[in-house]
């Protein structure tokens, strides 16, 4: 896990060290052939010395007969090795160059926020990791097809911020490098166990038939009475929801290497068995959320945990790294929901993927804070950036203020954009076709001056007044009602009376805004789905899971010329709309008057008839000017 969690809690041990023996039972989800060396005896057991508590807590720490363990400083470039195959019964530290390292194999694990209070003996000397290593470790050396292991916790002076930085630069090479890299997702629970014997055949079913006929070949089929009490269903929420899946440093830990084992207690599983899994598991838990609606299905956990094999999957096949600086700002954006102990590590944690000049750019500090982070990632992107996507990234939503200008997002707290949809997919608003060169903005005392034109002013706002923590049903029944004011806002503005809808207010199609309408309608109302929609069951399922984001954090508005459009949760009258040079949408910004000509980003817009470079052709443009932003 990530270098730098957890903090050292000495805890008194009792004199004599005892030889414990760890039973390993046999693998059986996967057939790797075990390498014999000296910690295995012949009937697999794994001795591995460390010591019992005292009886007496009170005894003081210079009793214990081996001194606390003193790391040699590396040399640049040097990593360390935990060495397992030396014909002795103890671990050993060797130091190596990554461009000389003998084969090794790279250890990927959850802190789990425990402290570094279990003891384990390594050169003589006692060195403090947490429970789960120690743990997991019997096990990871049995697993393992080479002789040298590396795990931060132990090849990482954790005490020494500057060794750690130095270190997290190398965090790329580290486990590109490795012959293998295997995961310990923690102990063997019986639920666990069920999973990890199924997953390969599963796999392999989902090659050969339809999702829907393996689901009710399992077992787990939507509509299943017994789904919610199948002990598959069970296993893949023990399984999936385990904290491994839900931290930032294990996400490039498991994307570089070529190889990676997943371990849970003495079972081993491939990724590549995993991963063909991710979606349809993914589409089947949003099907059996409308159908068992208030139901515990384990959810949160379980799409936390599909969705991190997804993306793995995705970024594997990307050849393990973000090809500019925009895919460096969105891996940012899409691993905010997970964990590190230390805020600064939901950016260091991601650097082995980042574009190689932010790694050139950033100092890697941990006495540094978040706010001075953010301003250096704020400083790279405007400099070695294409775009404006960081103005994007800025419209997210904020819990707190945090002295950071409003156009630069905090980056280790961003919380969820109010529209997923307007900062994905690639528009065009201020990407004019003419051959013209467009000017980049520049940042001057910690304000942007950028380039670009007004096109429109906010008059009127619609806010969703739904409560938090609803049922379905009654979350459905808040969007309905807020669709329904946006609609009659719509009609307004376009002046259209009746049952019609206005076609701007149609997005898509109509086809495709009738079902979703009456989607929720069945939903609010705990009825059958008519057979048209069941068949779009997950498609609308994941549309309405869209649209109550951008109803909460959210708000639809109308404009002074007569144009519709959603933003910010903090939009409002009078809230001018403008045309970046290099923006991919519509902007909205405040004048502090108090400032002079300076402007507060509001966020970024879906207007219609502006998102792809209308506005270089409208009539109603202004004159070029410069926007500075506070």
């Amino acid at each position: 896990m990530g270098a730098g969690e957890g903090n050292i809690v000495p805890e008194i041990h009792e004199i004599g060290v005892l030889l414990v023996y760890i039973k390993l039972s046999t693998r059986f989800a996967c057939d790797k052939a075990t390498p014999s060396h000296p910690f295995l005896s012949p009937s697999g057991s794994y001795q591995l010395k460390m010591p019992e508590p005292y009886e007496n807590e009170r005894i003081e720490k210079h009793n214990h007969p081996f001194r606390e363990y003193a790391y040699q400083p590396l040399l640049l470039g040097d990593v360390r090795l935990l060495s397992i195959g030396t014909g002795s019964e103890e671990l050993h530290i060797t130091h190596a160059s990554l461009n000389t390292a003998p084969s090794y194999t790279s250890v990927s694990y959850s802190w789990n926020g425990q402290q570094r209070d279990h003891d384990l003996h390594v050169d003589g000397q006692n060195l403090k990791v947490i429970k789960n290593l120690r743990n997991g470790l019997p096990h990871l050396i049995k697993q393992a097809n080479t002789r040298f292991l590396w795990i931060d916790e132990i090849c990482i002076d954790q005490k020494n911020d500057e060794e750690k930085a130095l270190q997290i630069r190398l965090m790329r090479e580290i486990y590109t490098k490795c012959q293998e890299c295997l995961v310990w997702l923690g102990d063997r629970t019986l639920e666990a166990d069920i999973a990890m014997d199924a997953i390969p055949r599963i796999s392999q079913h989902l090659k050969l038939h339809d999702a829907v006929q393996v689901w009710e070949r399992e077992g787990i089929a939507v509509g299943s009475p017994e789904v919610l009490d199948s002990s598959l269903w069970k296993g893949f929420v023990n399984l999936f929801s385990r904290p491994w899946f839900r931290r930032v440093w294990t996400f490039q830990e498991c994307v570089l290497p070529d190889d990676v084992f997943f371990l849970s207690g003495s079972k081993v599983l491939a990724f590549a068995d995993i991963e063909p899994l991710a979606m349809p598991l993914l589409h089947h838990l949003t099907s059996l959320q409308l159908f068992f609606h208030n139901a515990h299905l384990g959810e949160p956990g379980l799409h936390a945990g599909f969705l991190r094999v997804l993306r793995t999957a995705e970024f594997k096949s990307l050849n393990q790294k973000p090809k500019n600086c925009l895919d460096t700002l969105r891996l940012l954006y899409f691993t905010r929901p997970w964990i590190a102990s230390n805020h600064l590590d939901k950016i260091y944690g991601i650097l082995g993927l980042a574009d190689s000049s932010l790694q050139d750019h950033l100092v890697v500090d941990y006495h540094s804070t978040d706010v001075q982070i953010s301003r250096q990632v704020a400083q790279w992107y405007t400099s070695f950036g294409e775009d404006l996507f960081i103005l994007n990234l800025a419209s997210s939503f904020r819990r707190y203020e945090d002295g950071l200008p409003s156009w630069t997002p905090n980056f280790s707290r961003l919380g969820s954009h109010w529209c997923i949809g307007v900062i994905w997919p690639r528009f065009r608003t201020g990407m004019n076709k003419e051959s013209v060169p467009r000017p980049f903005p520049s940042v001057l005392s910690g304000e942007l001056h950028v380039r670009g034109f007004r096109v429109d002013q906010v008059t009127h706002v619609v806010s969703y007044s739904g409560k938090p923590n609803t049922n379905r049903a009654e979350k459905c029944r808040n969007i309905l009602d807020w669709e329904e004011t946006c609609l009659a806002l719509s009609k307004s503005v376009f002046g259209e009376t009746g049952i019609g809808v206005p076609d701007d207010h149609l997005e898509p199609n109509q086809g495709d805004y009738d079902s979703l309408k009456c989607f929720l309608k069945v939903n609010s109302t705990g009825q059958c789905l008519p057979p048209e929609l069941e068949a779009r069951n997950q498609d609308l399922a994941v549309q309405i899971r869209r649209l109550s984001q951008v109803s909460r954090l959210g708000k639809f508005f109308c404009t002074q010329n007569g144009r519709i459009g959603l933003g910010p949760i903090s939009t409002r009258p009078q809230d001018q709309i403008c045309i970046f040079y290099n923006g991919s949408t519509p902007f909205i910004i405040r004048q502090r008057p108090e400032l002079g000509l300076k402007y507060q980003l509001v966020g970024d817009s879906y207007t219609y008839s502006l998102m792809n470079g209308e506005a270089f052709q409208s009539e109603i443009r202004q004159p070029d000017e410069t926007f500075i932003l506070i």
